[in-house]
């Protein structure tokens, strides 16, 4: 199945994305370094439990094709989609490429585990959301909830390089999976509950 229908099927998806380091500008003569050209925004990342999807954002950008799948998913009612700090991504998403912006301004039902984790840790201690925030990245919610930290060491490499490394698929794969699992381990029923509650 393509990634439209594998991630229409899927209750939950995993969101992130990768950007050129802002040290790494393009050359001041206008050529590029690879498949990124001048765009800090290089990756969309997707993935459901099953398999994950890398999209090169700069080579794809006016696909309608991809914007009528972004839409589809981000607008589904069935696929809550999951990141952390997932709204900023999505955001940029839209103002960099502007034939993706209508698929990325409805992205609905939207989960972020850092804020999750945030006010689960807010009510059992008894603290401000903005305190229990402190210190929880997608790292330290790996580690805590299952079992080992996520390796960062990629997040500040060239991803605007063609073509990608075999450590970089992997990397932006497990930042976009990640999420999805510790949301459908820990966060589902939680989240599904508040949900039914503010109805």
């Amino acid at each position: 199945a393509g990634m439209r229908e594998a991630i229409l099927a899927s209750p939950i998806v995993g969101l992130d994305s990768e950007w050129r380091p802002t040290q790494q500008q393009a050359p001041p003569n206008g050529e590029t370094t690879g498949g990124g050209g001048r765009c800090p925004l290089q990756l969309l990342q997707l993935a459901t439990l099953e398999i994950a999807f890398l999209i090169d954002l700069p080579a794809m950008d006016t696909s309608q094709a991809l914007s009528s799948a972004l839409q589809a998913i981000f607008a589904s009612p069935t696929v809550v989609k999951v990141g952390c700090d997932a709204r900023q991504d999505v955001a940029k998403i839209g103002k960099t490429f502007p034939a993706l912006a209508e698929a990325s301004r409805t992205v609905a039902p939207l989960a972020d585990v850092q804020d999750l984790e945030a006010e689960r840790r807010a009510k059992a201690q008894g603290i401000g959301k903005k305190r229990a925030r402190e210190g929880v990245s997608l790292s330290s919610l790996t580690e805590q909830y299952l079992g080992k930290p996520l390796d960062k060491s990629l997040q500040v490499c060239d991803w605007g390089r063609r073509p990608l490394s075999e450590a970089q698929r992997r990397y932006a794969a497990l930042d976009a999976y990640v999420p999805a699992r510790i949301y459908a381990d820990h966060f589902s029923s939680l989240s599904s509950s508040s949900s039914s509650a503010a109805a």
